[in-house]
């Protein structure tokens, strides 16, 4: 059943699940953020809702467009009493070891495992920048920072005991991790449907929005603070233009790429230099030593240092002609859209004009059939009218043949009684009785 605009997100397979257990059970939502992006973590929120709490307003955080609006609902469920939220913070080099699925998967059981940790971290403070280093890129890969924090308002005395309270995981998309601490299902777009996947996508976005703005504050020249290190134009452009940093993913396709192109885009990573102390002595030069080289060696160290910067050149000017190519190749392809939308909108032009053309001959033709065909009905009409007036003047004749037949034979008993008569009389004078 689709749910319609302004509705609140239930809480029907919840409530389902929990109705079918005997013993008290806590239903934790999990869902990620950043699993597209070309830089920076994956970061998982679990997050489980007290009965009586009000959702008014939660929703899938991909369909919440404002960030301002993220935000309070972000404080609302960071402060709400009774609501539990843990969050996990996977970092780029351990997506580029392990691939970002099951490095997704890792960060979703780290949040199910602090939920039944045996010492819970109760109102910590969810992350900010505190994984935004440098150290990152020669680090081990391990998930990295799982934050676990309860409600402020909740007493001691509500808080459940670890060893009482049961658990059950509803996961954002269609793979459960496995080695989970308890049972768990994963419902396809559940963070459309459940309320508590709903909030913990809210939880999880908004945490990595933060983590990517604190680090553009340590590389400006990525602007991650715009795409949060999502593989838009711009960030492919200022990849091109800077290199890559460390908190991008070298497993994607994009950033292996710019990684290929090693003789024009050098590895970046820009780190402020520290300032001389007061007092510090100045490096001395080296001291010049070794053996005084020979005119003939100078000449020819010469040669090669040439060689090789010419070399060094002609690899700069193909880099360069590489690097216009493609950034001629949208322009191109955006050209050629260009010719085919023209193209079909002057098919669709003549398409319409010739639609009107036979739109127009056909009411031509039926205009011209219009007078013949009011002549043949009316030709019909006469004919109608004729033969009417031929059946009506058949009972006439007919009517006349019989008068003329009665007549006749009238007029023939009249004959022969007369001549009767007349015999009878000739008969009576000679005497013979008549008949």
């Amino acid at each position: 059943m689709k749910r319609k605009a302004g509705d609140g997100i239930g809480r029907e397979r919840e409530l389902e699940i929990a109705a079918k257990r005997r013993r008290a059970l806590t239903v934790v939502g999990v869902d990620e953020a950043g699993r597209g992006p070309l830089a920076g973590p994956v970061v998982v929120a679990a997050c489980a809702l007290p009965k009586d709490f009000d959702g008014a307003g939660i929703d899938d955080s991909k369909k919440i467009m404002r960030a301002s609006v993220r935000e309070a609902l972000f404080e609302r469920l960071t402060t709400a009493a009774g609501v539990r939220l843990a969050v996990s913070v996977v970092s780029p080099r351990h997506v580029d070891g392990r691939n970002i699925l099951a490095a997704t998967l890792d960060g979703m059981r780290r949040c199910c495992q602090s939920f039944v940790a045996s010492k819970p971290i109760e109102h910590c403070a969810l992350p900010t920048c505190t994984t935004a280093s440098d150290d990152e890129d020669e680090s081990d890969g391990e998930v990295r920072a799982c934050y676990t924090s309860f409600s402020p308002n909740a007493s001691a005395s509500k808080r459940p005991k670890k060893k009482a309270e049961q658990f059950y995981a509803l996961f954002d998309g269609n793979r459960v991790p496995t080695d989970l601490p308890f049972e768990g299902e994963a419902i396809v777009k559940g963070d459309g449907k459940e309320l508590c996947i709903a909030a913990a996508s809210i939880v999880a976005k908004v945490t990595r929005d933060r983590l990517m703005t604190a680090l553009h504050r340590r590389y400006p020249s990525y602007r991650f603070d715009q795409h949060k290190g999502y593989p838009t134009a711009w960030h492919r452009e200022y990849i091109k233009e800077n290199g890559v940093c460390p908190h991008h993913r070298r497993s994607y396709a994009p950033v292996k790429e710019a990684l290929s192109r090693t003789t024009a885009l050098k590895l970046v990573v820009k780190k402020q230099p520290r300032p001389p102390q007061r007092g510090a002595r100045r490096a001395e030069p080296p001291k010049k030593t070794g053996k005084v080289k020979t005119a003939a060696e100078k000449a020819k160290a010469a040669k090669q240092a040439t060689t090789k910067a010419a070399k060094e050149a002609e690899k700069r000017v193909a880099a360069a002609k590489r690097c216009k190519k493609d950034a001629a190749k949208p322009a191109t392809k955006a050209a050629k859209q260009a010719e085919k939308l023209a193209a079909s909108k002057t098919v669709t032009k003549a398409a319409k004009e010739a639609e009107k053309r036979v739109a127009a001959a056909k009411k031509c033709k039926e205009d011209a059939t219009k007078p013949v065909a009011k002549a043949a009905k009316q030709a019909e009409k006469r004919v109608a009218s004729a033969a009417s007036k031929k059946g009506a003047a058949k009972p006439a004749a007919k009517a006349g043949k019989g008068a003329k037949t009665r007549a006749t034979a009238g007029a023939k008993k009249t004959a022969s009684e007369e001549k009767q008569k007349a015999e009878d009389a000739k008969k009576k004078k000679k005497g013979k009785q008549p008949r």
